[in-house]
């Protein structure tokens, strides 16, 4: 190292530098947006929602098998993306899809050319909303979680989980 060069940045050994912590410190848009489990489940449920689609807590905690808690921490997060907008009925908070946010605009394009890409041979597949609300999903919408990558965990990839990235307040 040179003069120059250790007087401009501190000394450090490649040993200290961890890029996982540097990537969790400094998220890129895509890994704030993917980071928790929760999140990427709600908007999955949502990818597959029609235009304008209400819920609340409870039928989100049904319709994806996500605690009413998880869902209360990461709404907010939704919310201030603007793919989701509180409305008020009154009683309980509803939340309203909003299909014309450009992150979500851009998810569903990103969802819909991964399983064009991934699976252009199989039909539509159902999901069951509720018990008497089984709904036909196209082709595009299919989950990188349904395809395997060949290791028997259903999984495309190994998307780091909270308890990967050391986040201690996990959803």
């Amino acid at each position: 190292m040179t003069d120059t060069q250790s007087a401009m940045s501190p000394a450090r050994s490649s040993d200290d530098f961890d890029p996982k912590a540097a990537r969790r410190e400094n998220p890129s848009g895509w890994f704030a947006l993917t980071r928790y489990e929760t999140v990427r489940i709600l908007i999955d449920a949502l990818i597959e929602s029609p235009p304008g689609y209400r819920f609340n807590k409870s039928e989100m905690e049904r319709r994806t098998g996500v605690s009413r808690e998880a869902i209360r921490k990461h709404i907010g997060f939704l919310e201030d993306l603007g793919v989701v907008t509180e409305v008020s009925n009154g009683q309980h908070a509803e939340y309203e899809l909003n299909m014309s946010n450009a992150v979500m605009k851009e998810v569903i394009e990103l969802n819909a050319e991964v399983g064009h890409t991934l699976s252009s041979e199989e039909g539509p597949r159902t999901v069951s909303v509720g018990d008497d609300d089984p709904m036909e999903v196209p082709t595009e919408a299919v989950n990188a979680g349904d395809i395997d990558d060949g290791d028997n965990d259903g999984q495309l990839f190994d998307a780091p989980n909270d308890e990967s990235l050391g986040v201690l307040n996990a959803d």
